[in-house]
């Protein structure tokens, strides 16, 4: 979240700009890693993949409204409805990912 954070706090993200639509793939992607991430931290807490899922979800998209509207107060930047999309898109995608990926929860005794 950090690291989202930094990123949209910048007027212009450094690096070149190699594709259209470059940017919702980095929005995707960023929110992917962060929906690993929460789903990982749901595991913790023993919840099932549905719960888990749900949490990671709601938390990631959440963020991502924030973010979208702390971009809205940096210069050269805005708050987009799709950026939102392409955020909560990347993290149900992690969220889902992450168990199909071979991760297994240790089963309570």
């Amino acid at each position: 979240m950090g690291v989202i954070f930094f990123l949209s706090s910048q007027s212009q993200i450094p690096g070149p700009t190699l594709l259209p639509g470059q940017d919702r793939g980095a929005h995707g992607f960023l929110y992917l890693v962060l929906g690993l991430l929460l789903r990982r931290g749901s595991f913790a807490h023993r919840w099932s993949n549905a719960r888990g899922i749900i949490f990671s979800s709601l938390v990631g998209a959440g963020y991502g409204a924030l973010d979208e509207w702390h971009q809205s107060f940096v210069p050269q930047r805005s708050a987009d409805i799709i950026d939102l999309a392409w955020d909560a898109l990347g993290i149900l995608a992690g969220a889902v990912l992450l168990p199909l990926a071979g991760f297994r929860m240790a089963r309570r005794k």
